[in-house]
């Protein structure tokens, strides 16, 4: 199974370093891809991607694009990311999230051993400056018939946090992605 995973960026350097190690550091049964969508950063940015996934590409542990272009804002770097995604698996964070240890082994089962799952979401967790756990809460349960009607939207009813979803490929090439950035 293989997990793609979309890191839209922009002036992105304080917390990146952390958002790549807490994806090149997870273990087990799953290819990976990276897909770094820079929305042409003026920061060290393209330099600690480098620096890291390089490396890590040369262990022979992932696979990785970089892609760089003046864009108009995060979703449009987004949407250029899901489009070149292969994985099976496809999610997207920012460069100011990371993984905890063991999520994308946990996600990569999931969905192994639930052929007709199309898309799962974590536990919402926040963390301070010091790394400390200061918010946590479990996710409801998500009614399809709600979700179509919009409802989550953080406005009716609770969010559906971006962070933590996971998505099969079929899933996202049934979306308009055109529609998002308009």
């Amino acid at each position: 199974m293989k997990i793609s995973i979309v890191i839209p960026i922009k002036d992105a350097q304080q917390y990146l370093e952390e958002t790549l190690r807490s994806i090149v550091s997870q273990k087990g049964e799953f290819e990976l891809e990276i897909l770094i969508e820079d929305g042409l950063s003026k920061d060290q940015s393209l330099e600690i991607v480098d620096r890291i996934l390089v490396h890590e590409m040369k262990a022979g542990n992932l696979d990785y694009m970089v892609h760089s272009q003046q864009d108009s804002n995060l979703y449009e770097a987004v949407v250029r990311g899901l489009k070149k995604a292969t994985g099976d698996i496809v999610t997207w964070i920012s460069g100011t999230d990371f993984y905890m240890p063991n999520a994308l082994s946990t996600v990569a089962d999931v969905f192994d051993q639930n052929p007709g799952v199309e898309w799962i979401t974590g536990i919402p967790m926040s963390f301070n400056d010091k790394g400390q756990n200061v918010y946590s809460k479990l996710p409801v349960y998500y009614r399809n018939s709600l979700i179509q009607r919009g409802f989550y939207n953080g406005k009716s009813l609770h969010f559906i946090q971006q962070e933590s979803c996971f998505f099969r490929k079929q899933l996202i090439e049934r979306i308009d992605l055109e529609s998002i950035t308009q």
